[in-house]
């Protein structure tokens, strides 16, 4: 691989990072109406797959967004990892 080939990947993982993080922050605060603190919160247990109590209770539109988070969150955070 070629140290081009490699700087796009590694620009490609932290883009997908900074990317899901976001998501998952801006989707808990828009559906839940949650501060900024407890989005990142819940999403950073949610994506180390800690799983500790959510910082709040969620809805049932709160819930079915955390399914999906979970799931693509989950696999970018593995092709990060595989990459690394």
């Amino acid at each position: 691989m070629t140290q081009t080939s490699k700087q796009h990947h590694m620009r490609r993982v932290i883009a997908l990072g900074v990317g899901v993080v976001t998501i998952g922050v801006l989707g808990f605060m828009i559906i839940e109406g949650w501060s900024f603190e407890d989005a990142l919160y819940m999403v950073i247990i949610t994506l180390t797959t800690i799983g500790y109590q959510e910082a709040q209770v969620l809805s049932d539109t709160g819930r079915w967004f955390n399914m999906v988070f979970i799931l693509s969150g989950l696999g970018i955070v593995l092709y990060a990892i595989s990459y690394i």
